[in-house]
């Protein structure tokens, strides 16, 4: 009798240990430091891009286009979408979409992934769908459950991204031997040279 309680409280305790399995894979469907686009899964040759002027349009993903990428940024189950070079962040103005300067306070900048749905997490009532012309707007969430024009997929990026919490070095492009370092120096100021790779030098990082 003894030897048979061990096993099934194992098996009492396997769909629970399944269950946070789940949840924990839930909550963090991302990577930081990876690059993604914000694709039309109704037409899929189509990314949600920032232009020169700021505005957002749905346009062709062309992966030499910097503009055509997003990173994710997580907080309490929602996300922020932050341009890489701009540093600007997808935000909800009541019926229509924009971009602001990236701001923990704002929430307007905080987005659910709900299926295929962007749902605004402080205007959850509306849903990012493709415009007119390539335009981006918001649709009452009501319509956008039955529109293909507010379904997206949130694609990583064969482009590299990253992750403010690792170091990394900076090579030369036509020579990958070389790369920037200040000889290991631990003096302000100290000056930038092109140095063989050398892993134990710090100031390679």
């Amino acid at each position: 009798m003894y030897q048979n309680k061990y096993p099934l409280r194992m098996l009492l305790l396997l769909p629970l240990l399944c269950l946070s399995v789940a949840v924990a894979l839930a909550q963090a469907p991302f990577q930081q430091g990876k690059l993604y686009q914000i694709q039309s899964k109704d037409r899929g040759a189509l990314v949600v891009s920032l232009q020169a002027d700021h505005s957002l349009r749905a346009e062709k993903f062309n992966p030499a286009n910097t503009a055509n990428y997003w990173k994710l940024s997580e907080l309490s189950g929602s996300w922020r979408f932050i341009h890489p070079a701009t540093g600007l962040a997808l935000r909800c103005a009541g019926s229509q979409v924009e971009v602001g300067e990236n701001n923990g306070s704002d929430e307007a900048q905080l987005w659910k992934v709900e299926g295929d749905l962007l749902i605004p997490t402080n205007n959850p009532e509306w849903a990012l769908a493709l415009g007119e012309g390539g335009t981006l707007t918001m649709l009452p969430k009501d319509k956008a459950l039955n529109s293909k024009a507010a379904k997206f997929a949130i694609t990583p990026s064969a482009a590299a991204g990253f992750d403010d919490a690792l170091t990394y070095r900076i090579h030369a492009a036509g020579q990958p031997r070389l790369v920037l370092g200040n000889s290991d120096s631990g003096e302000n100021n100290a000056r930038i040279v092109a140095e063989t790779v050398n892993p134990d030098n710090r100031g390679q990082y």
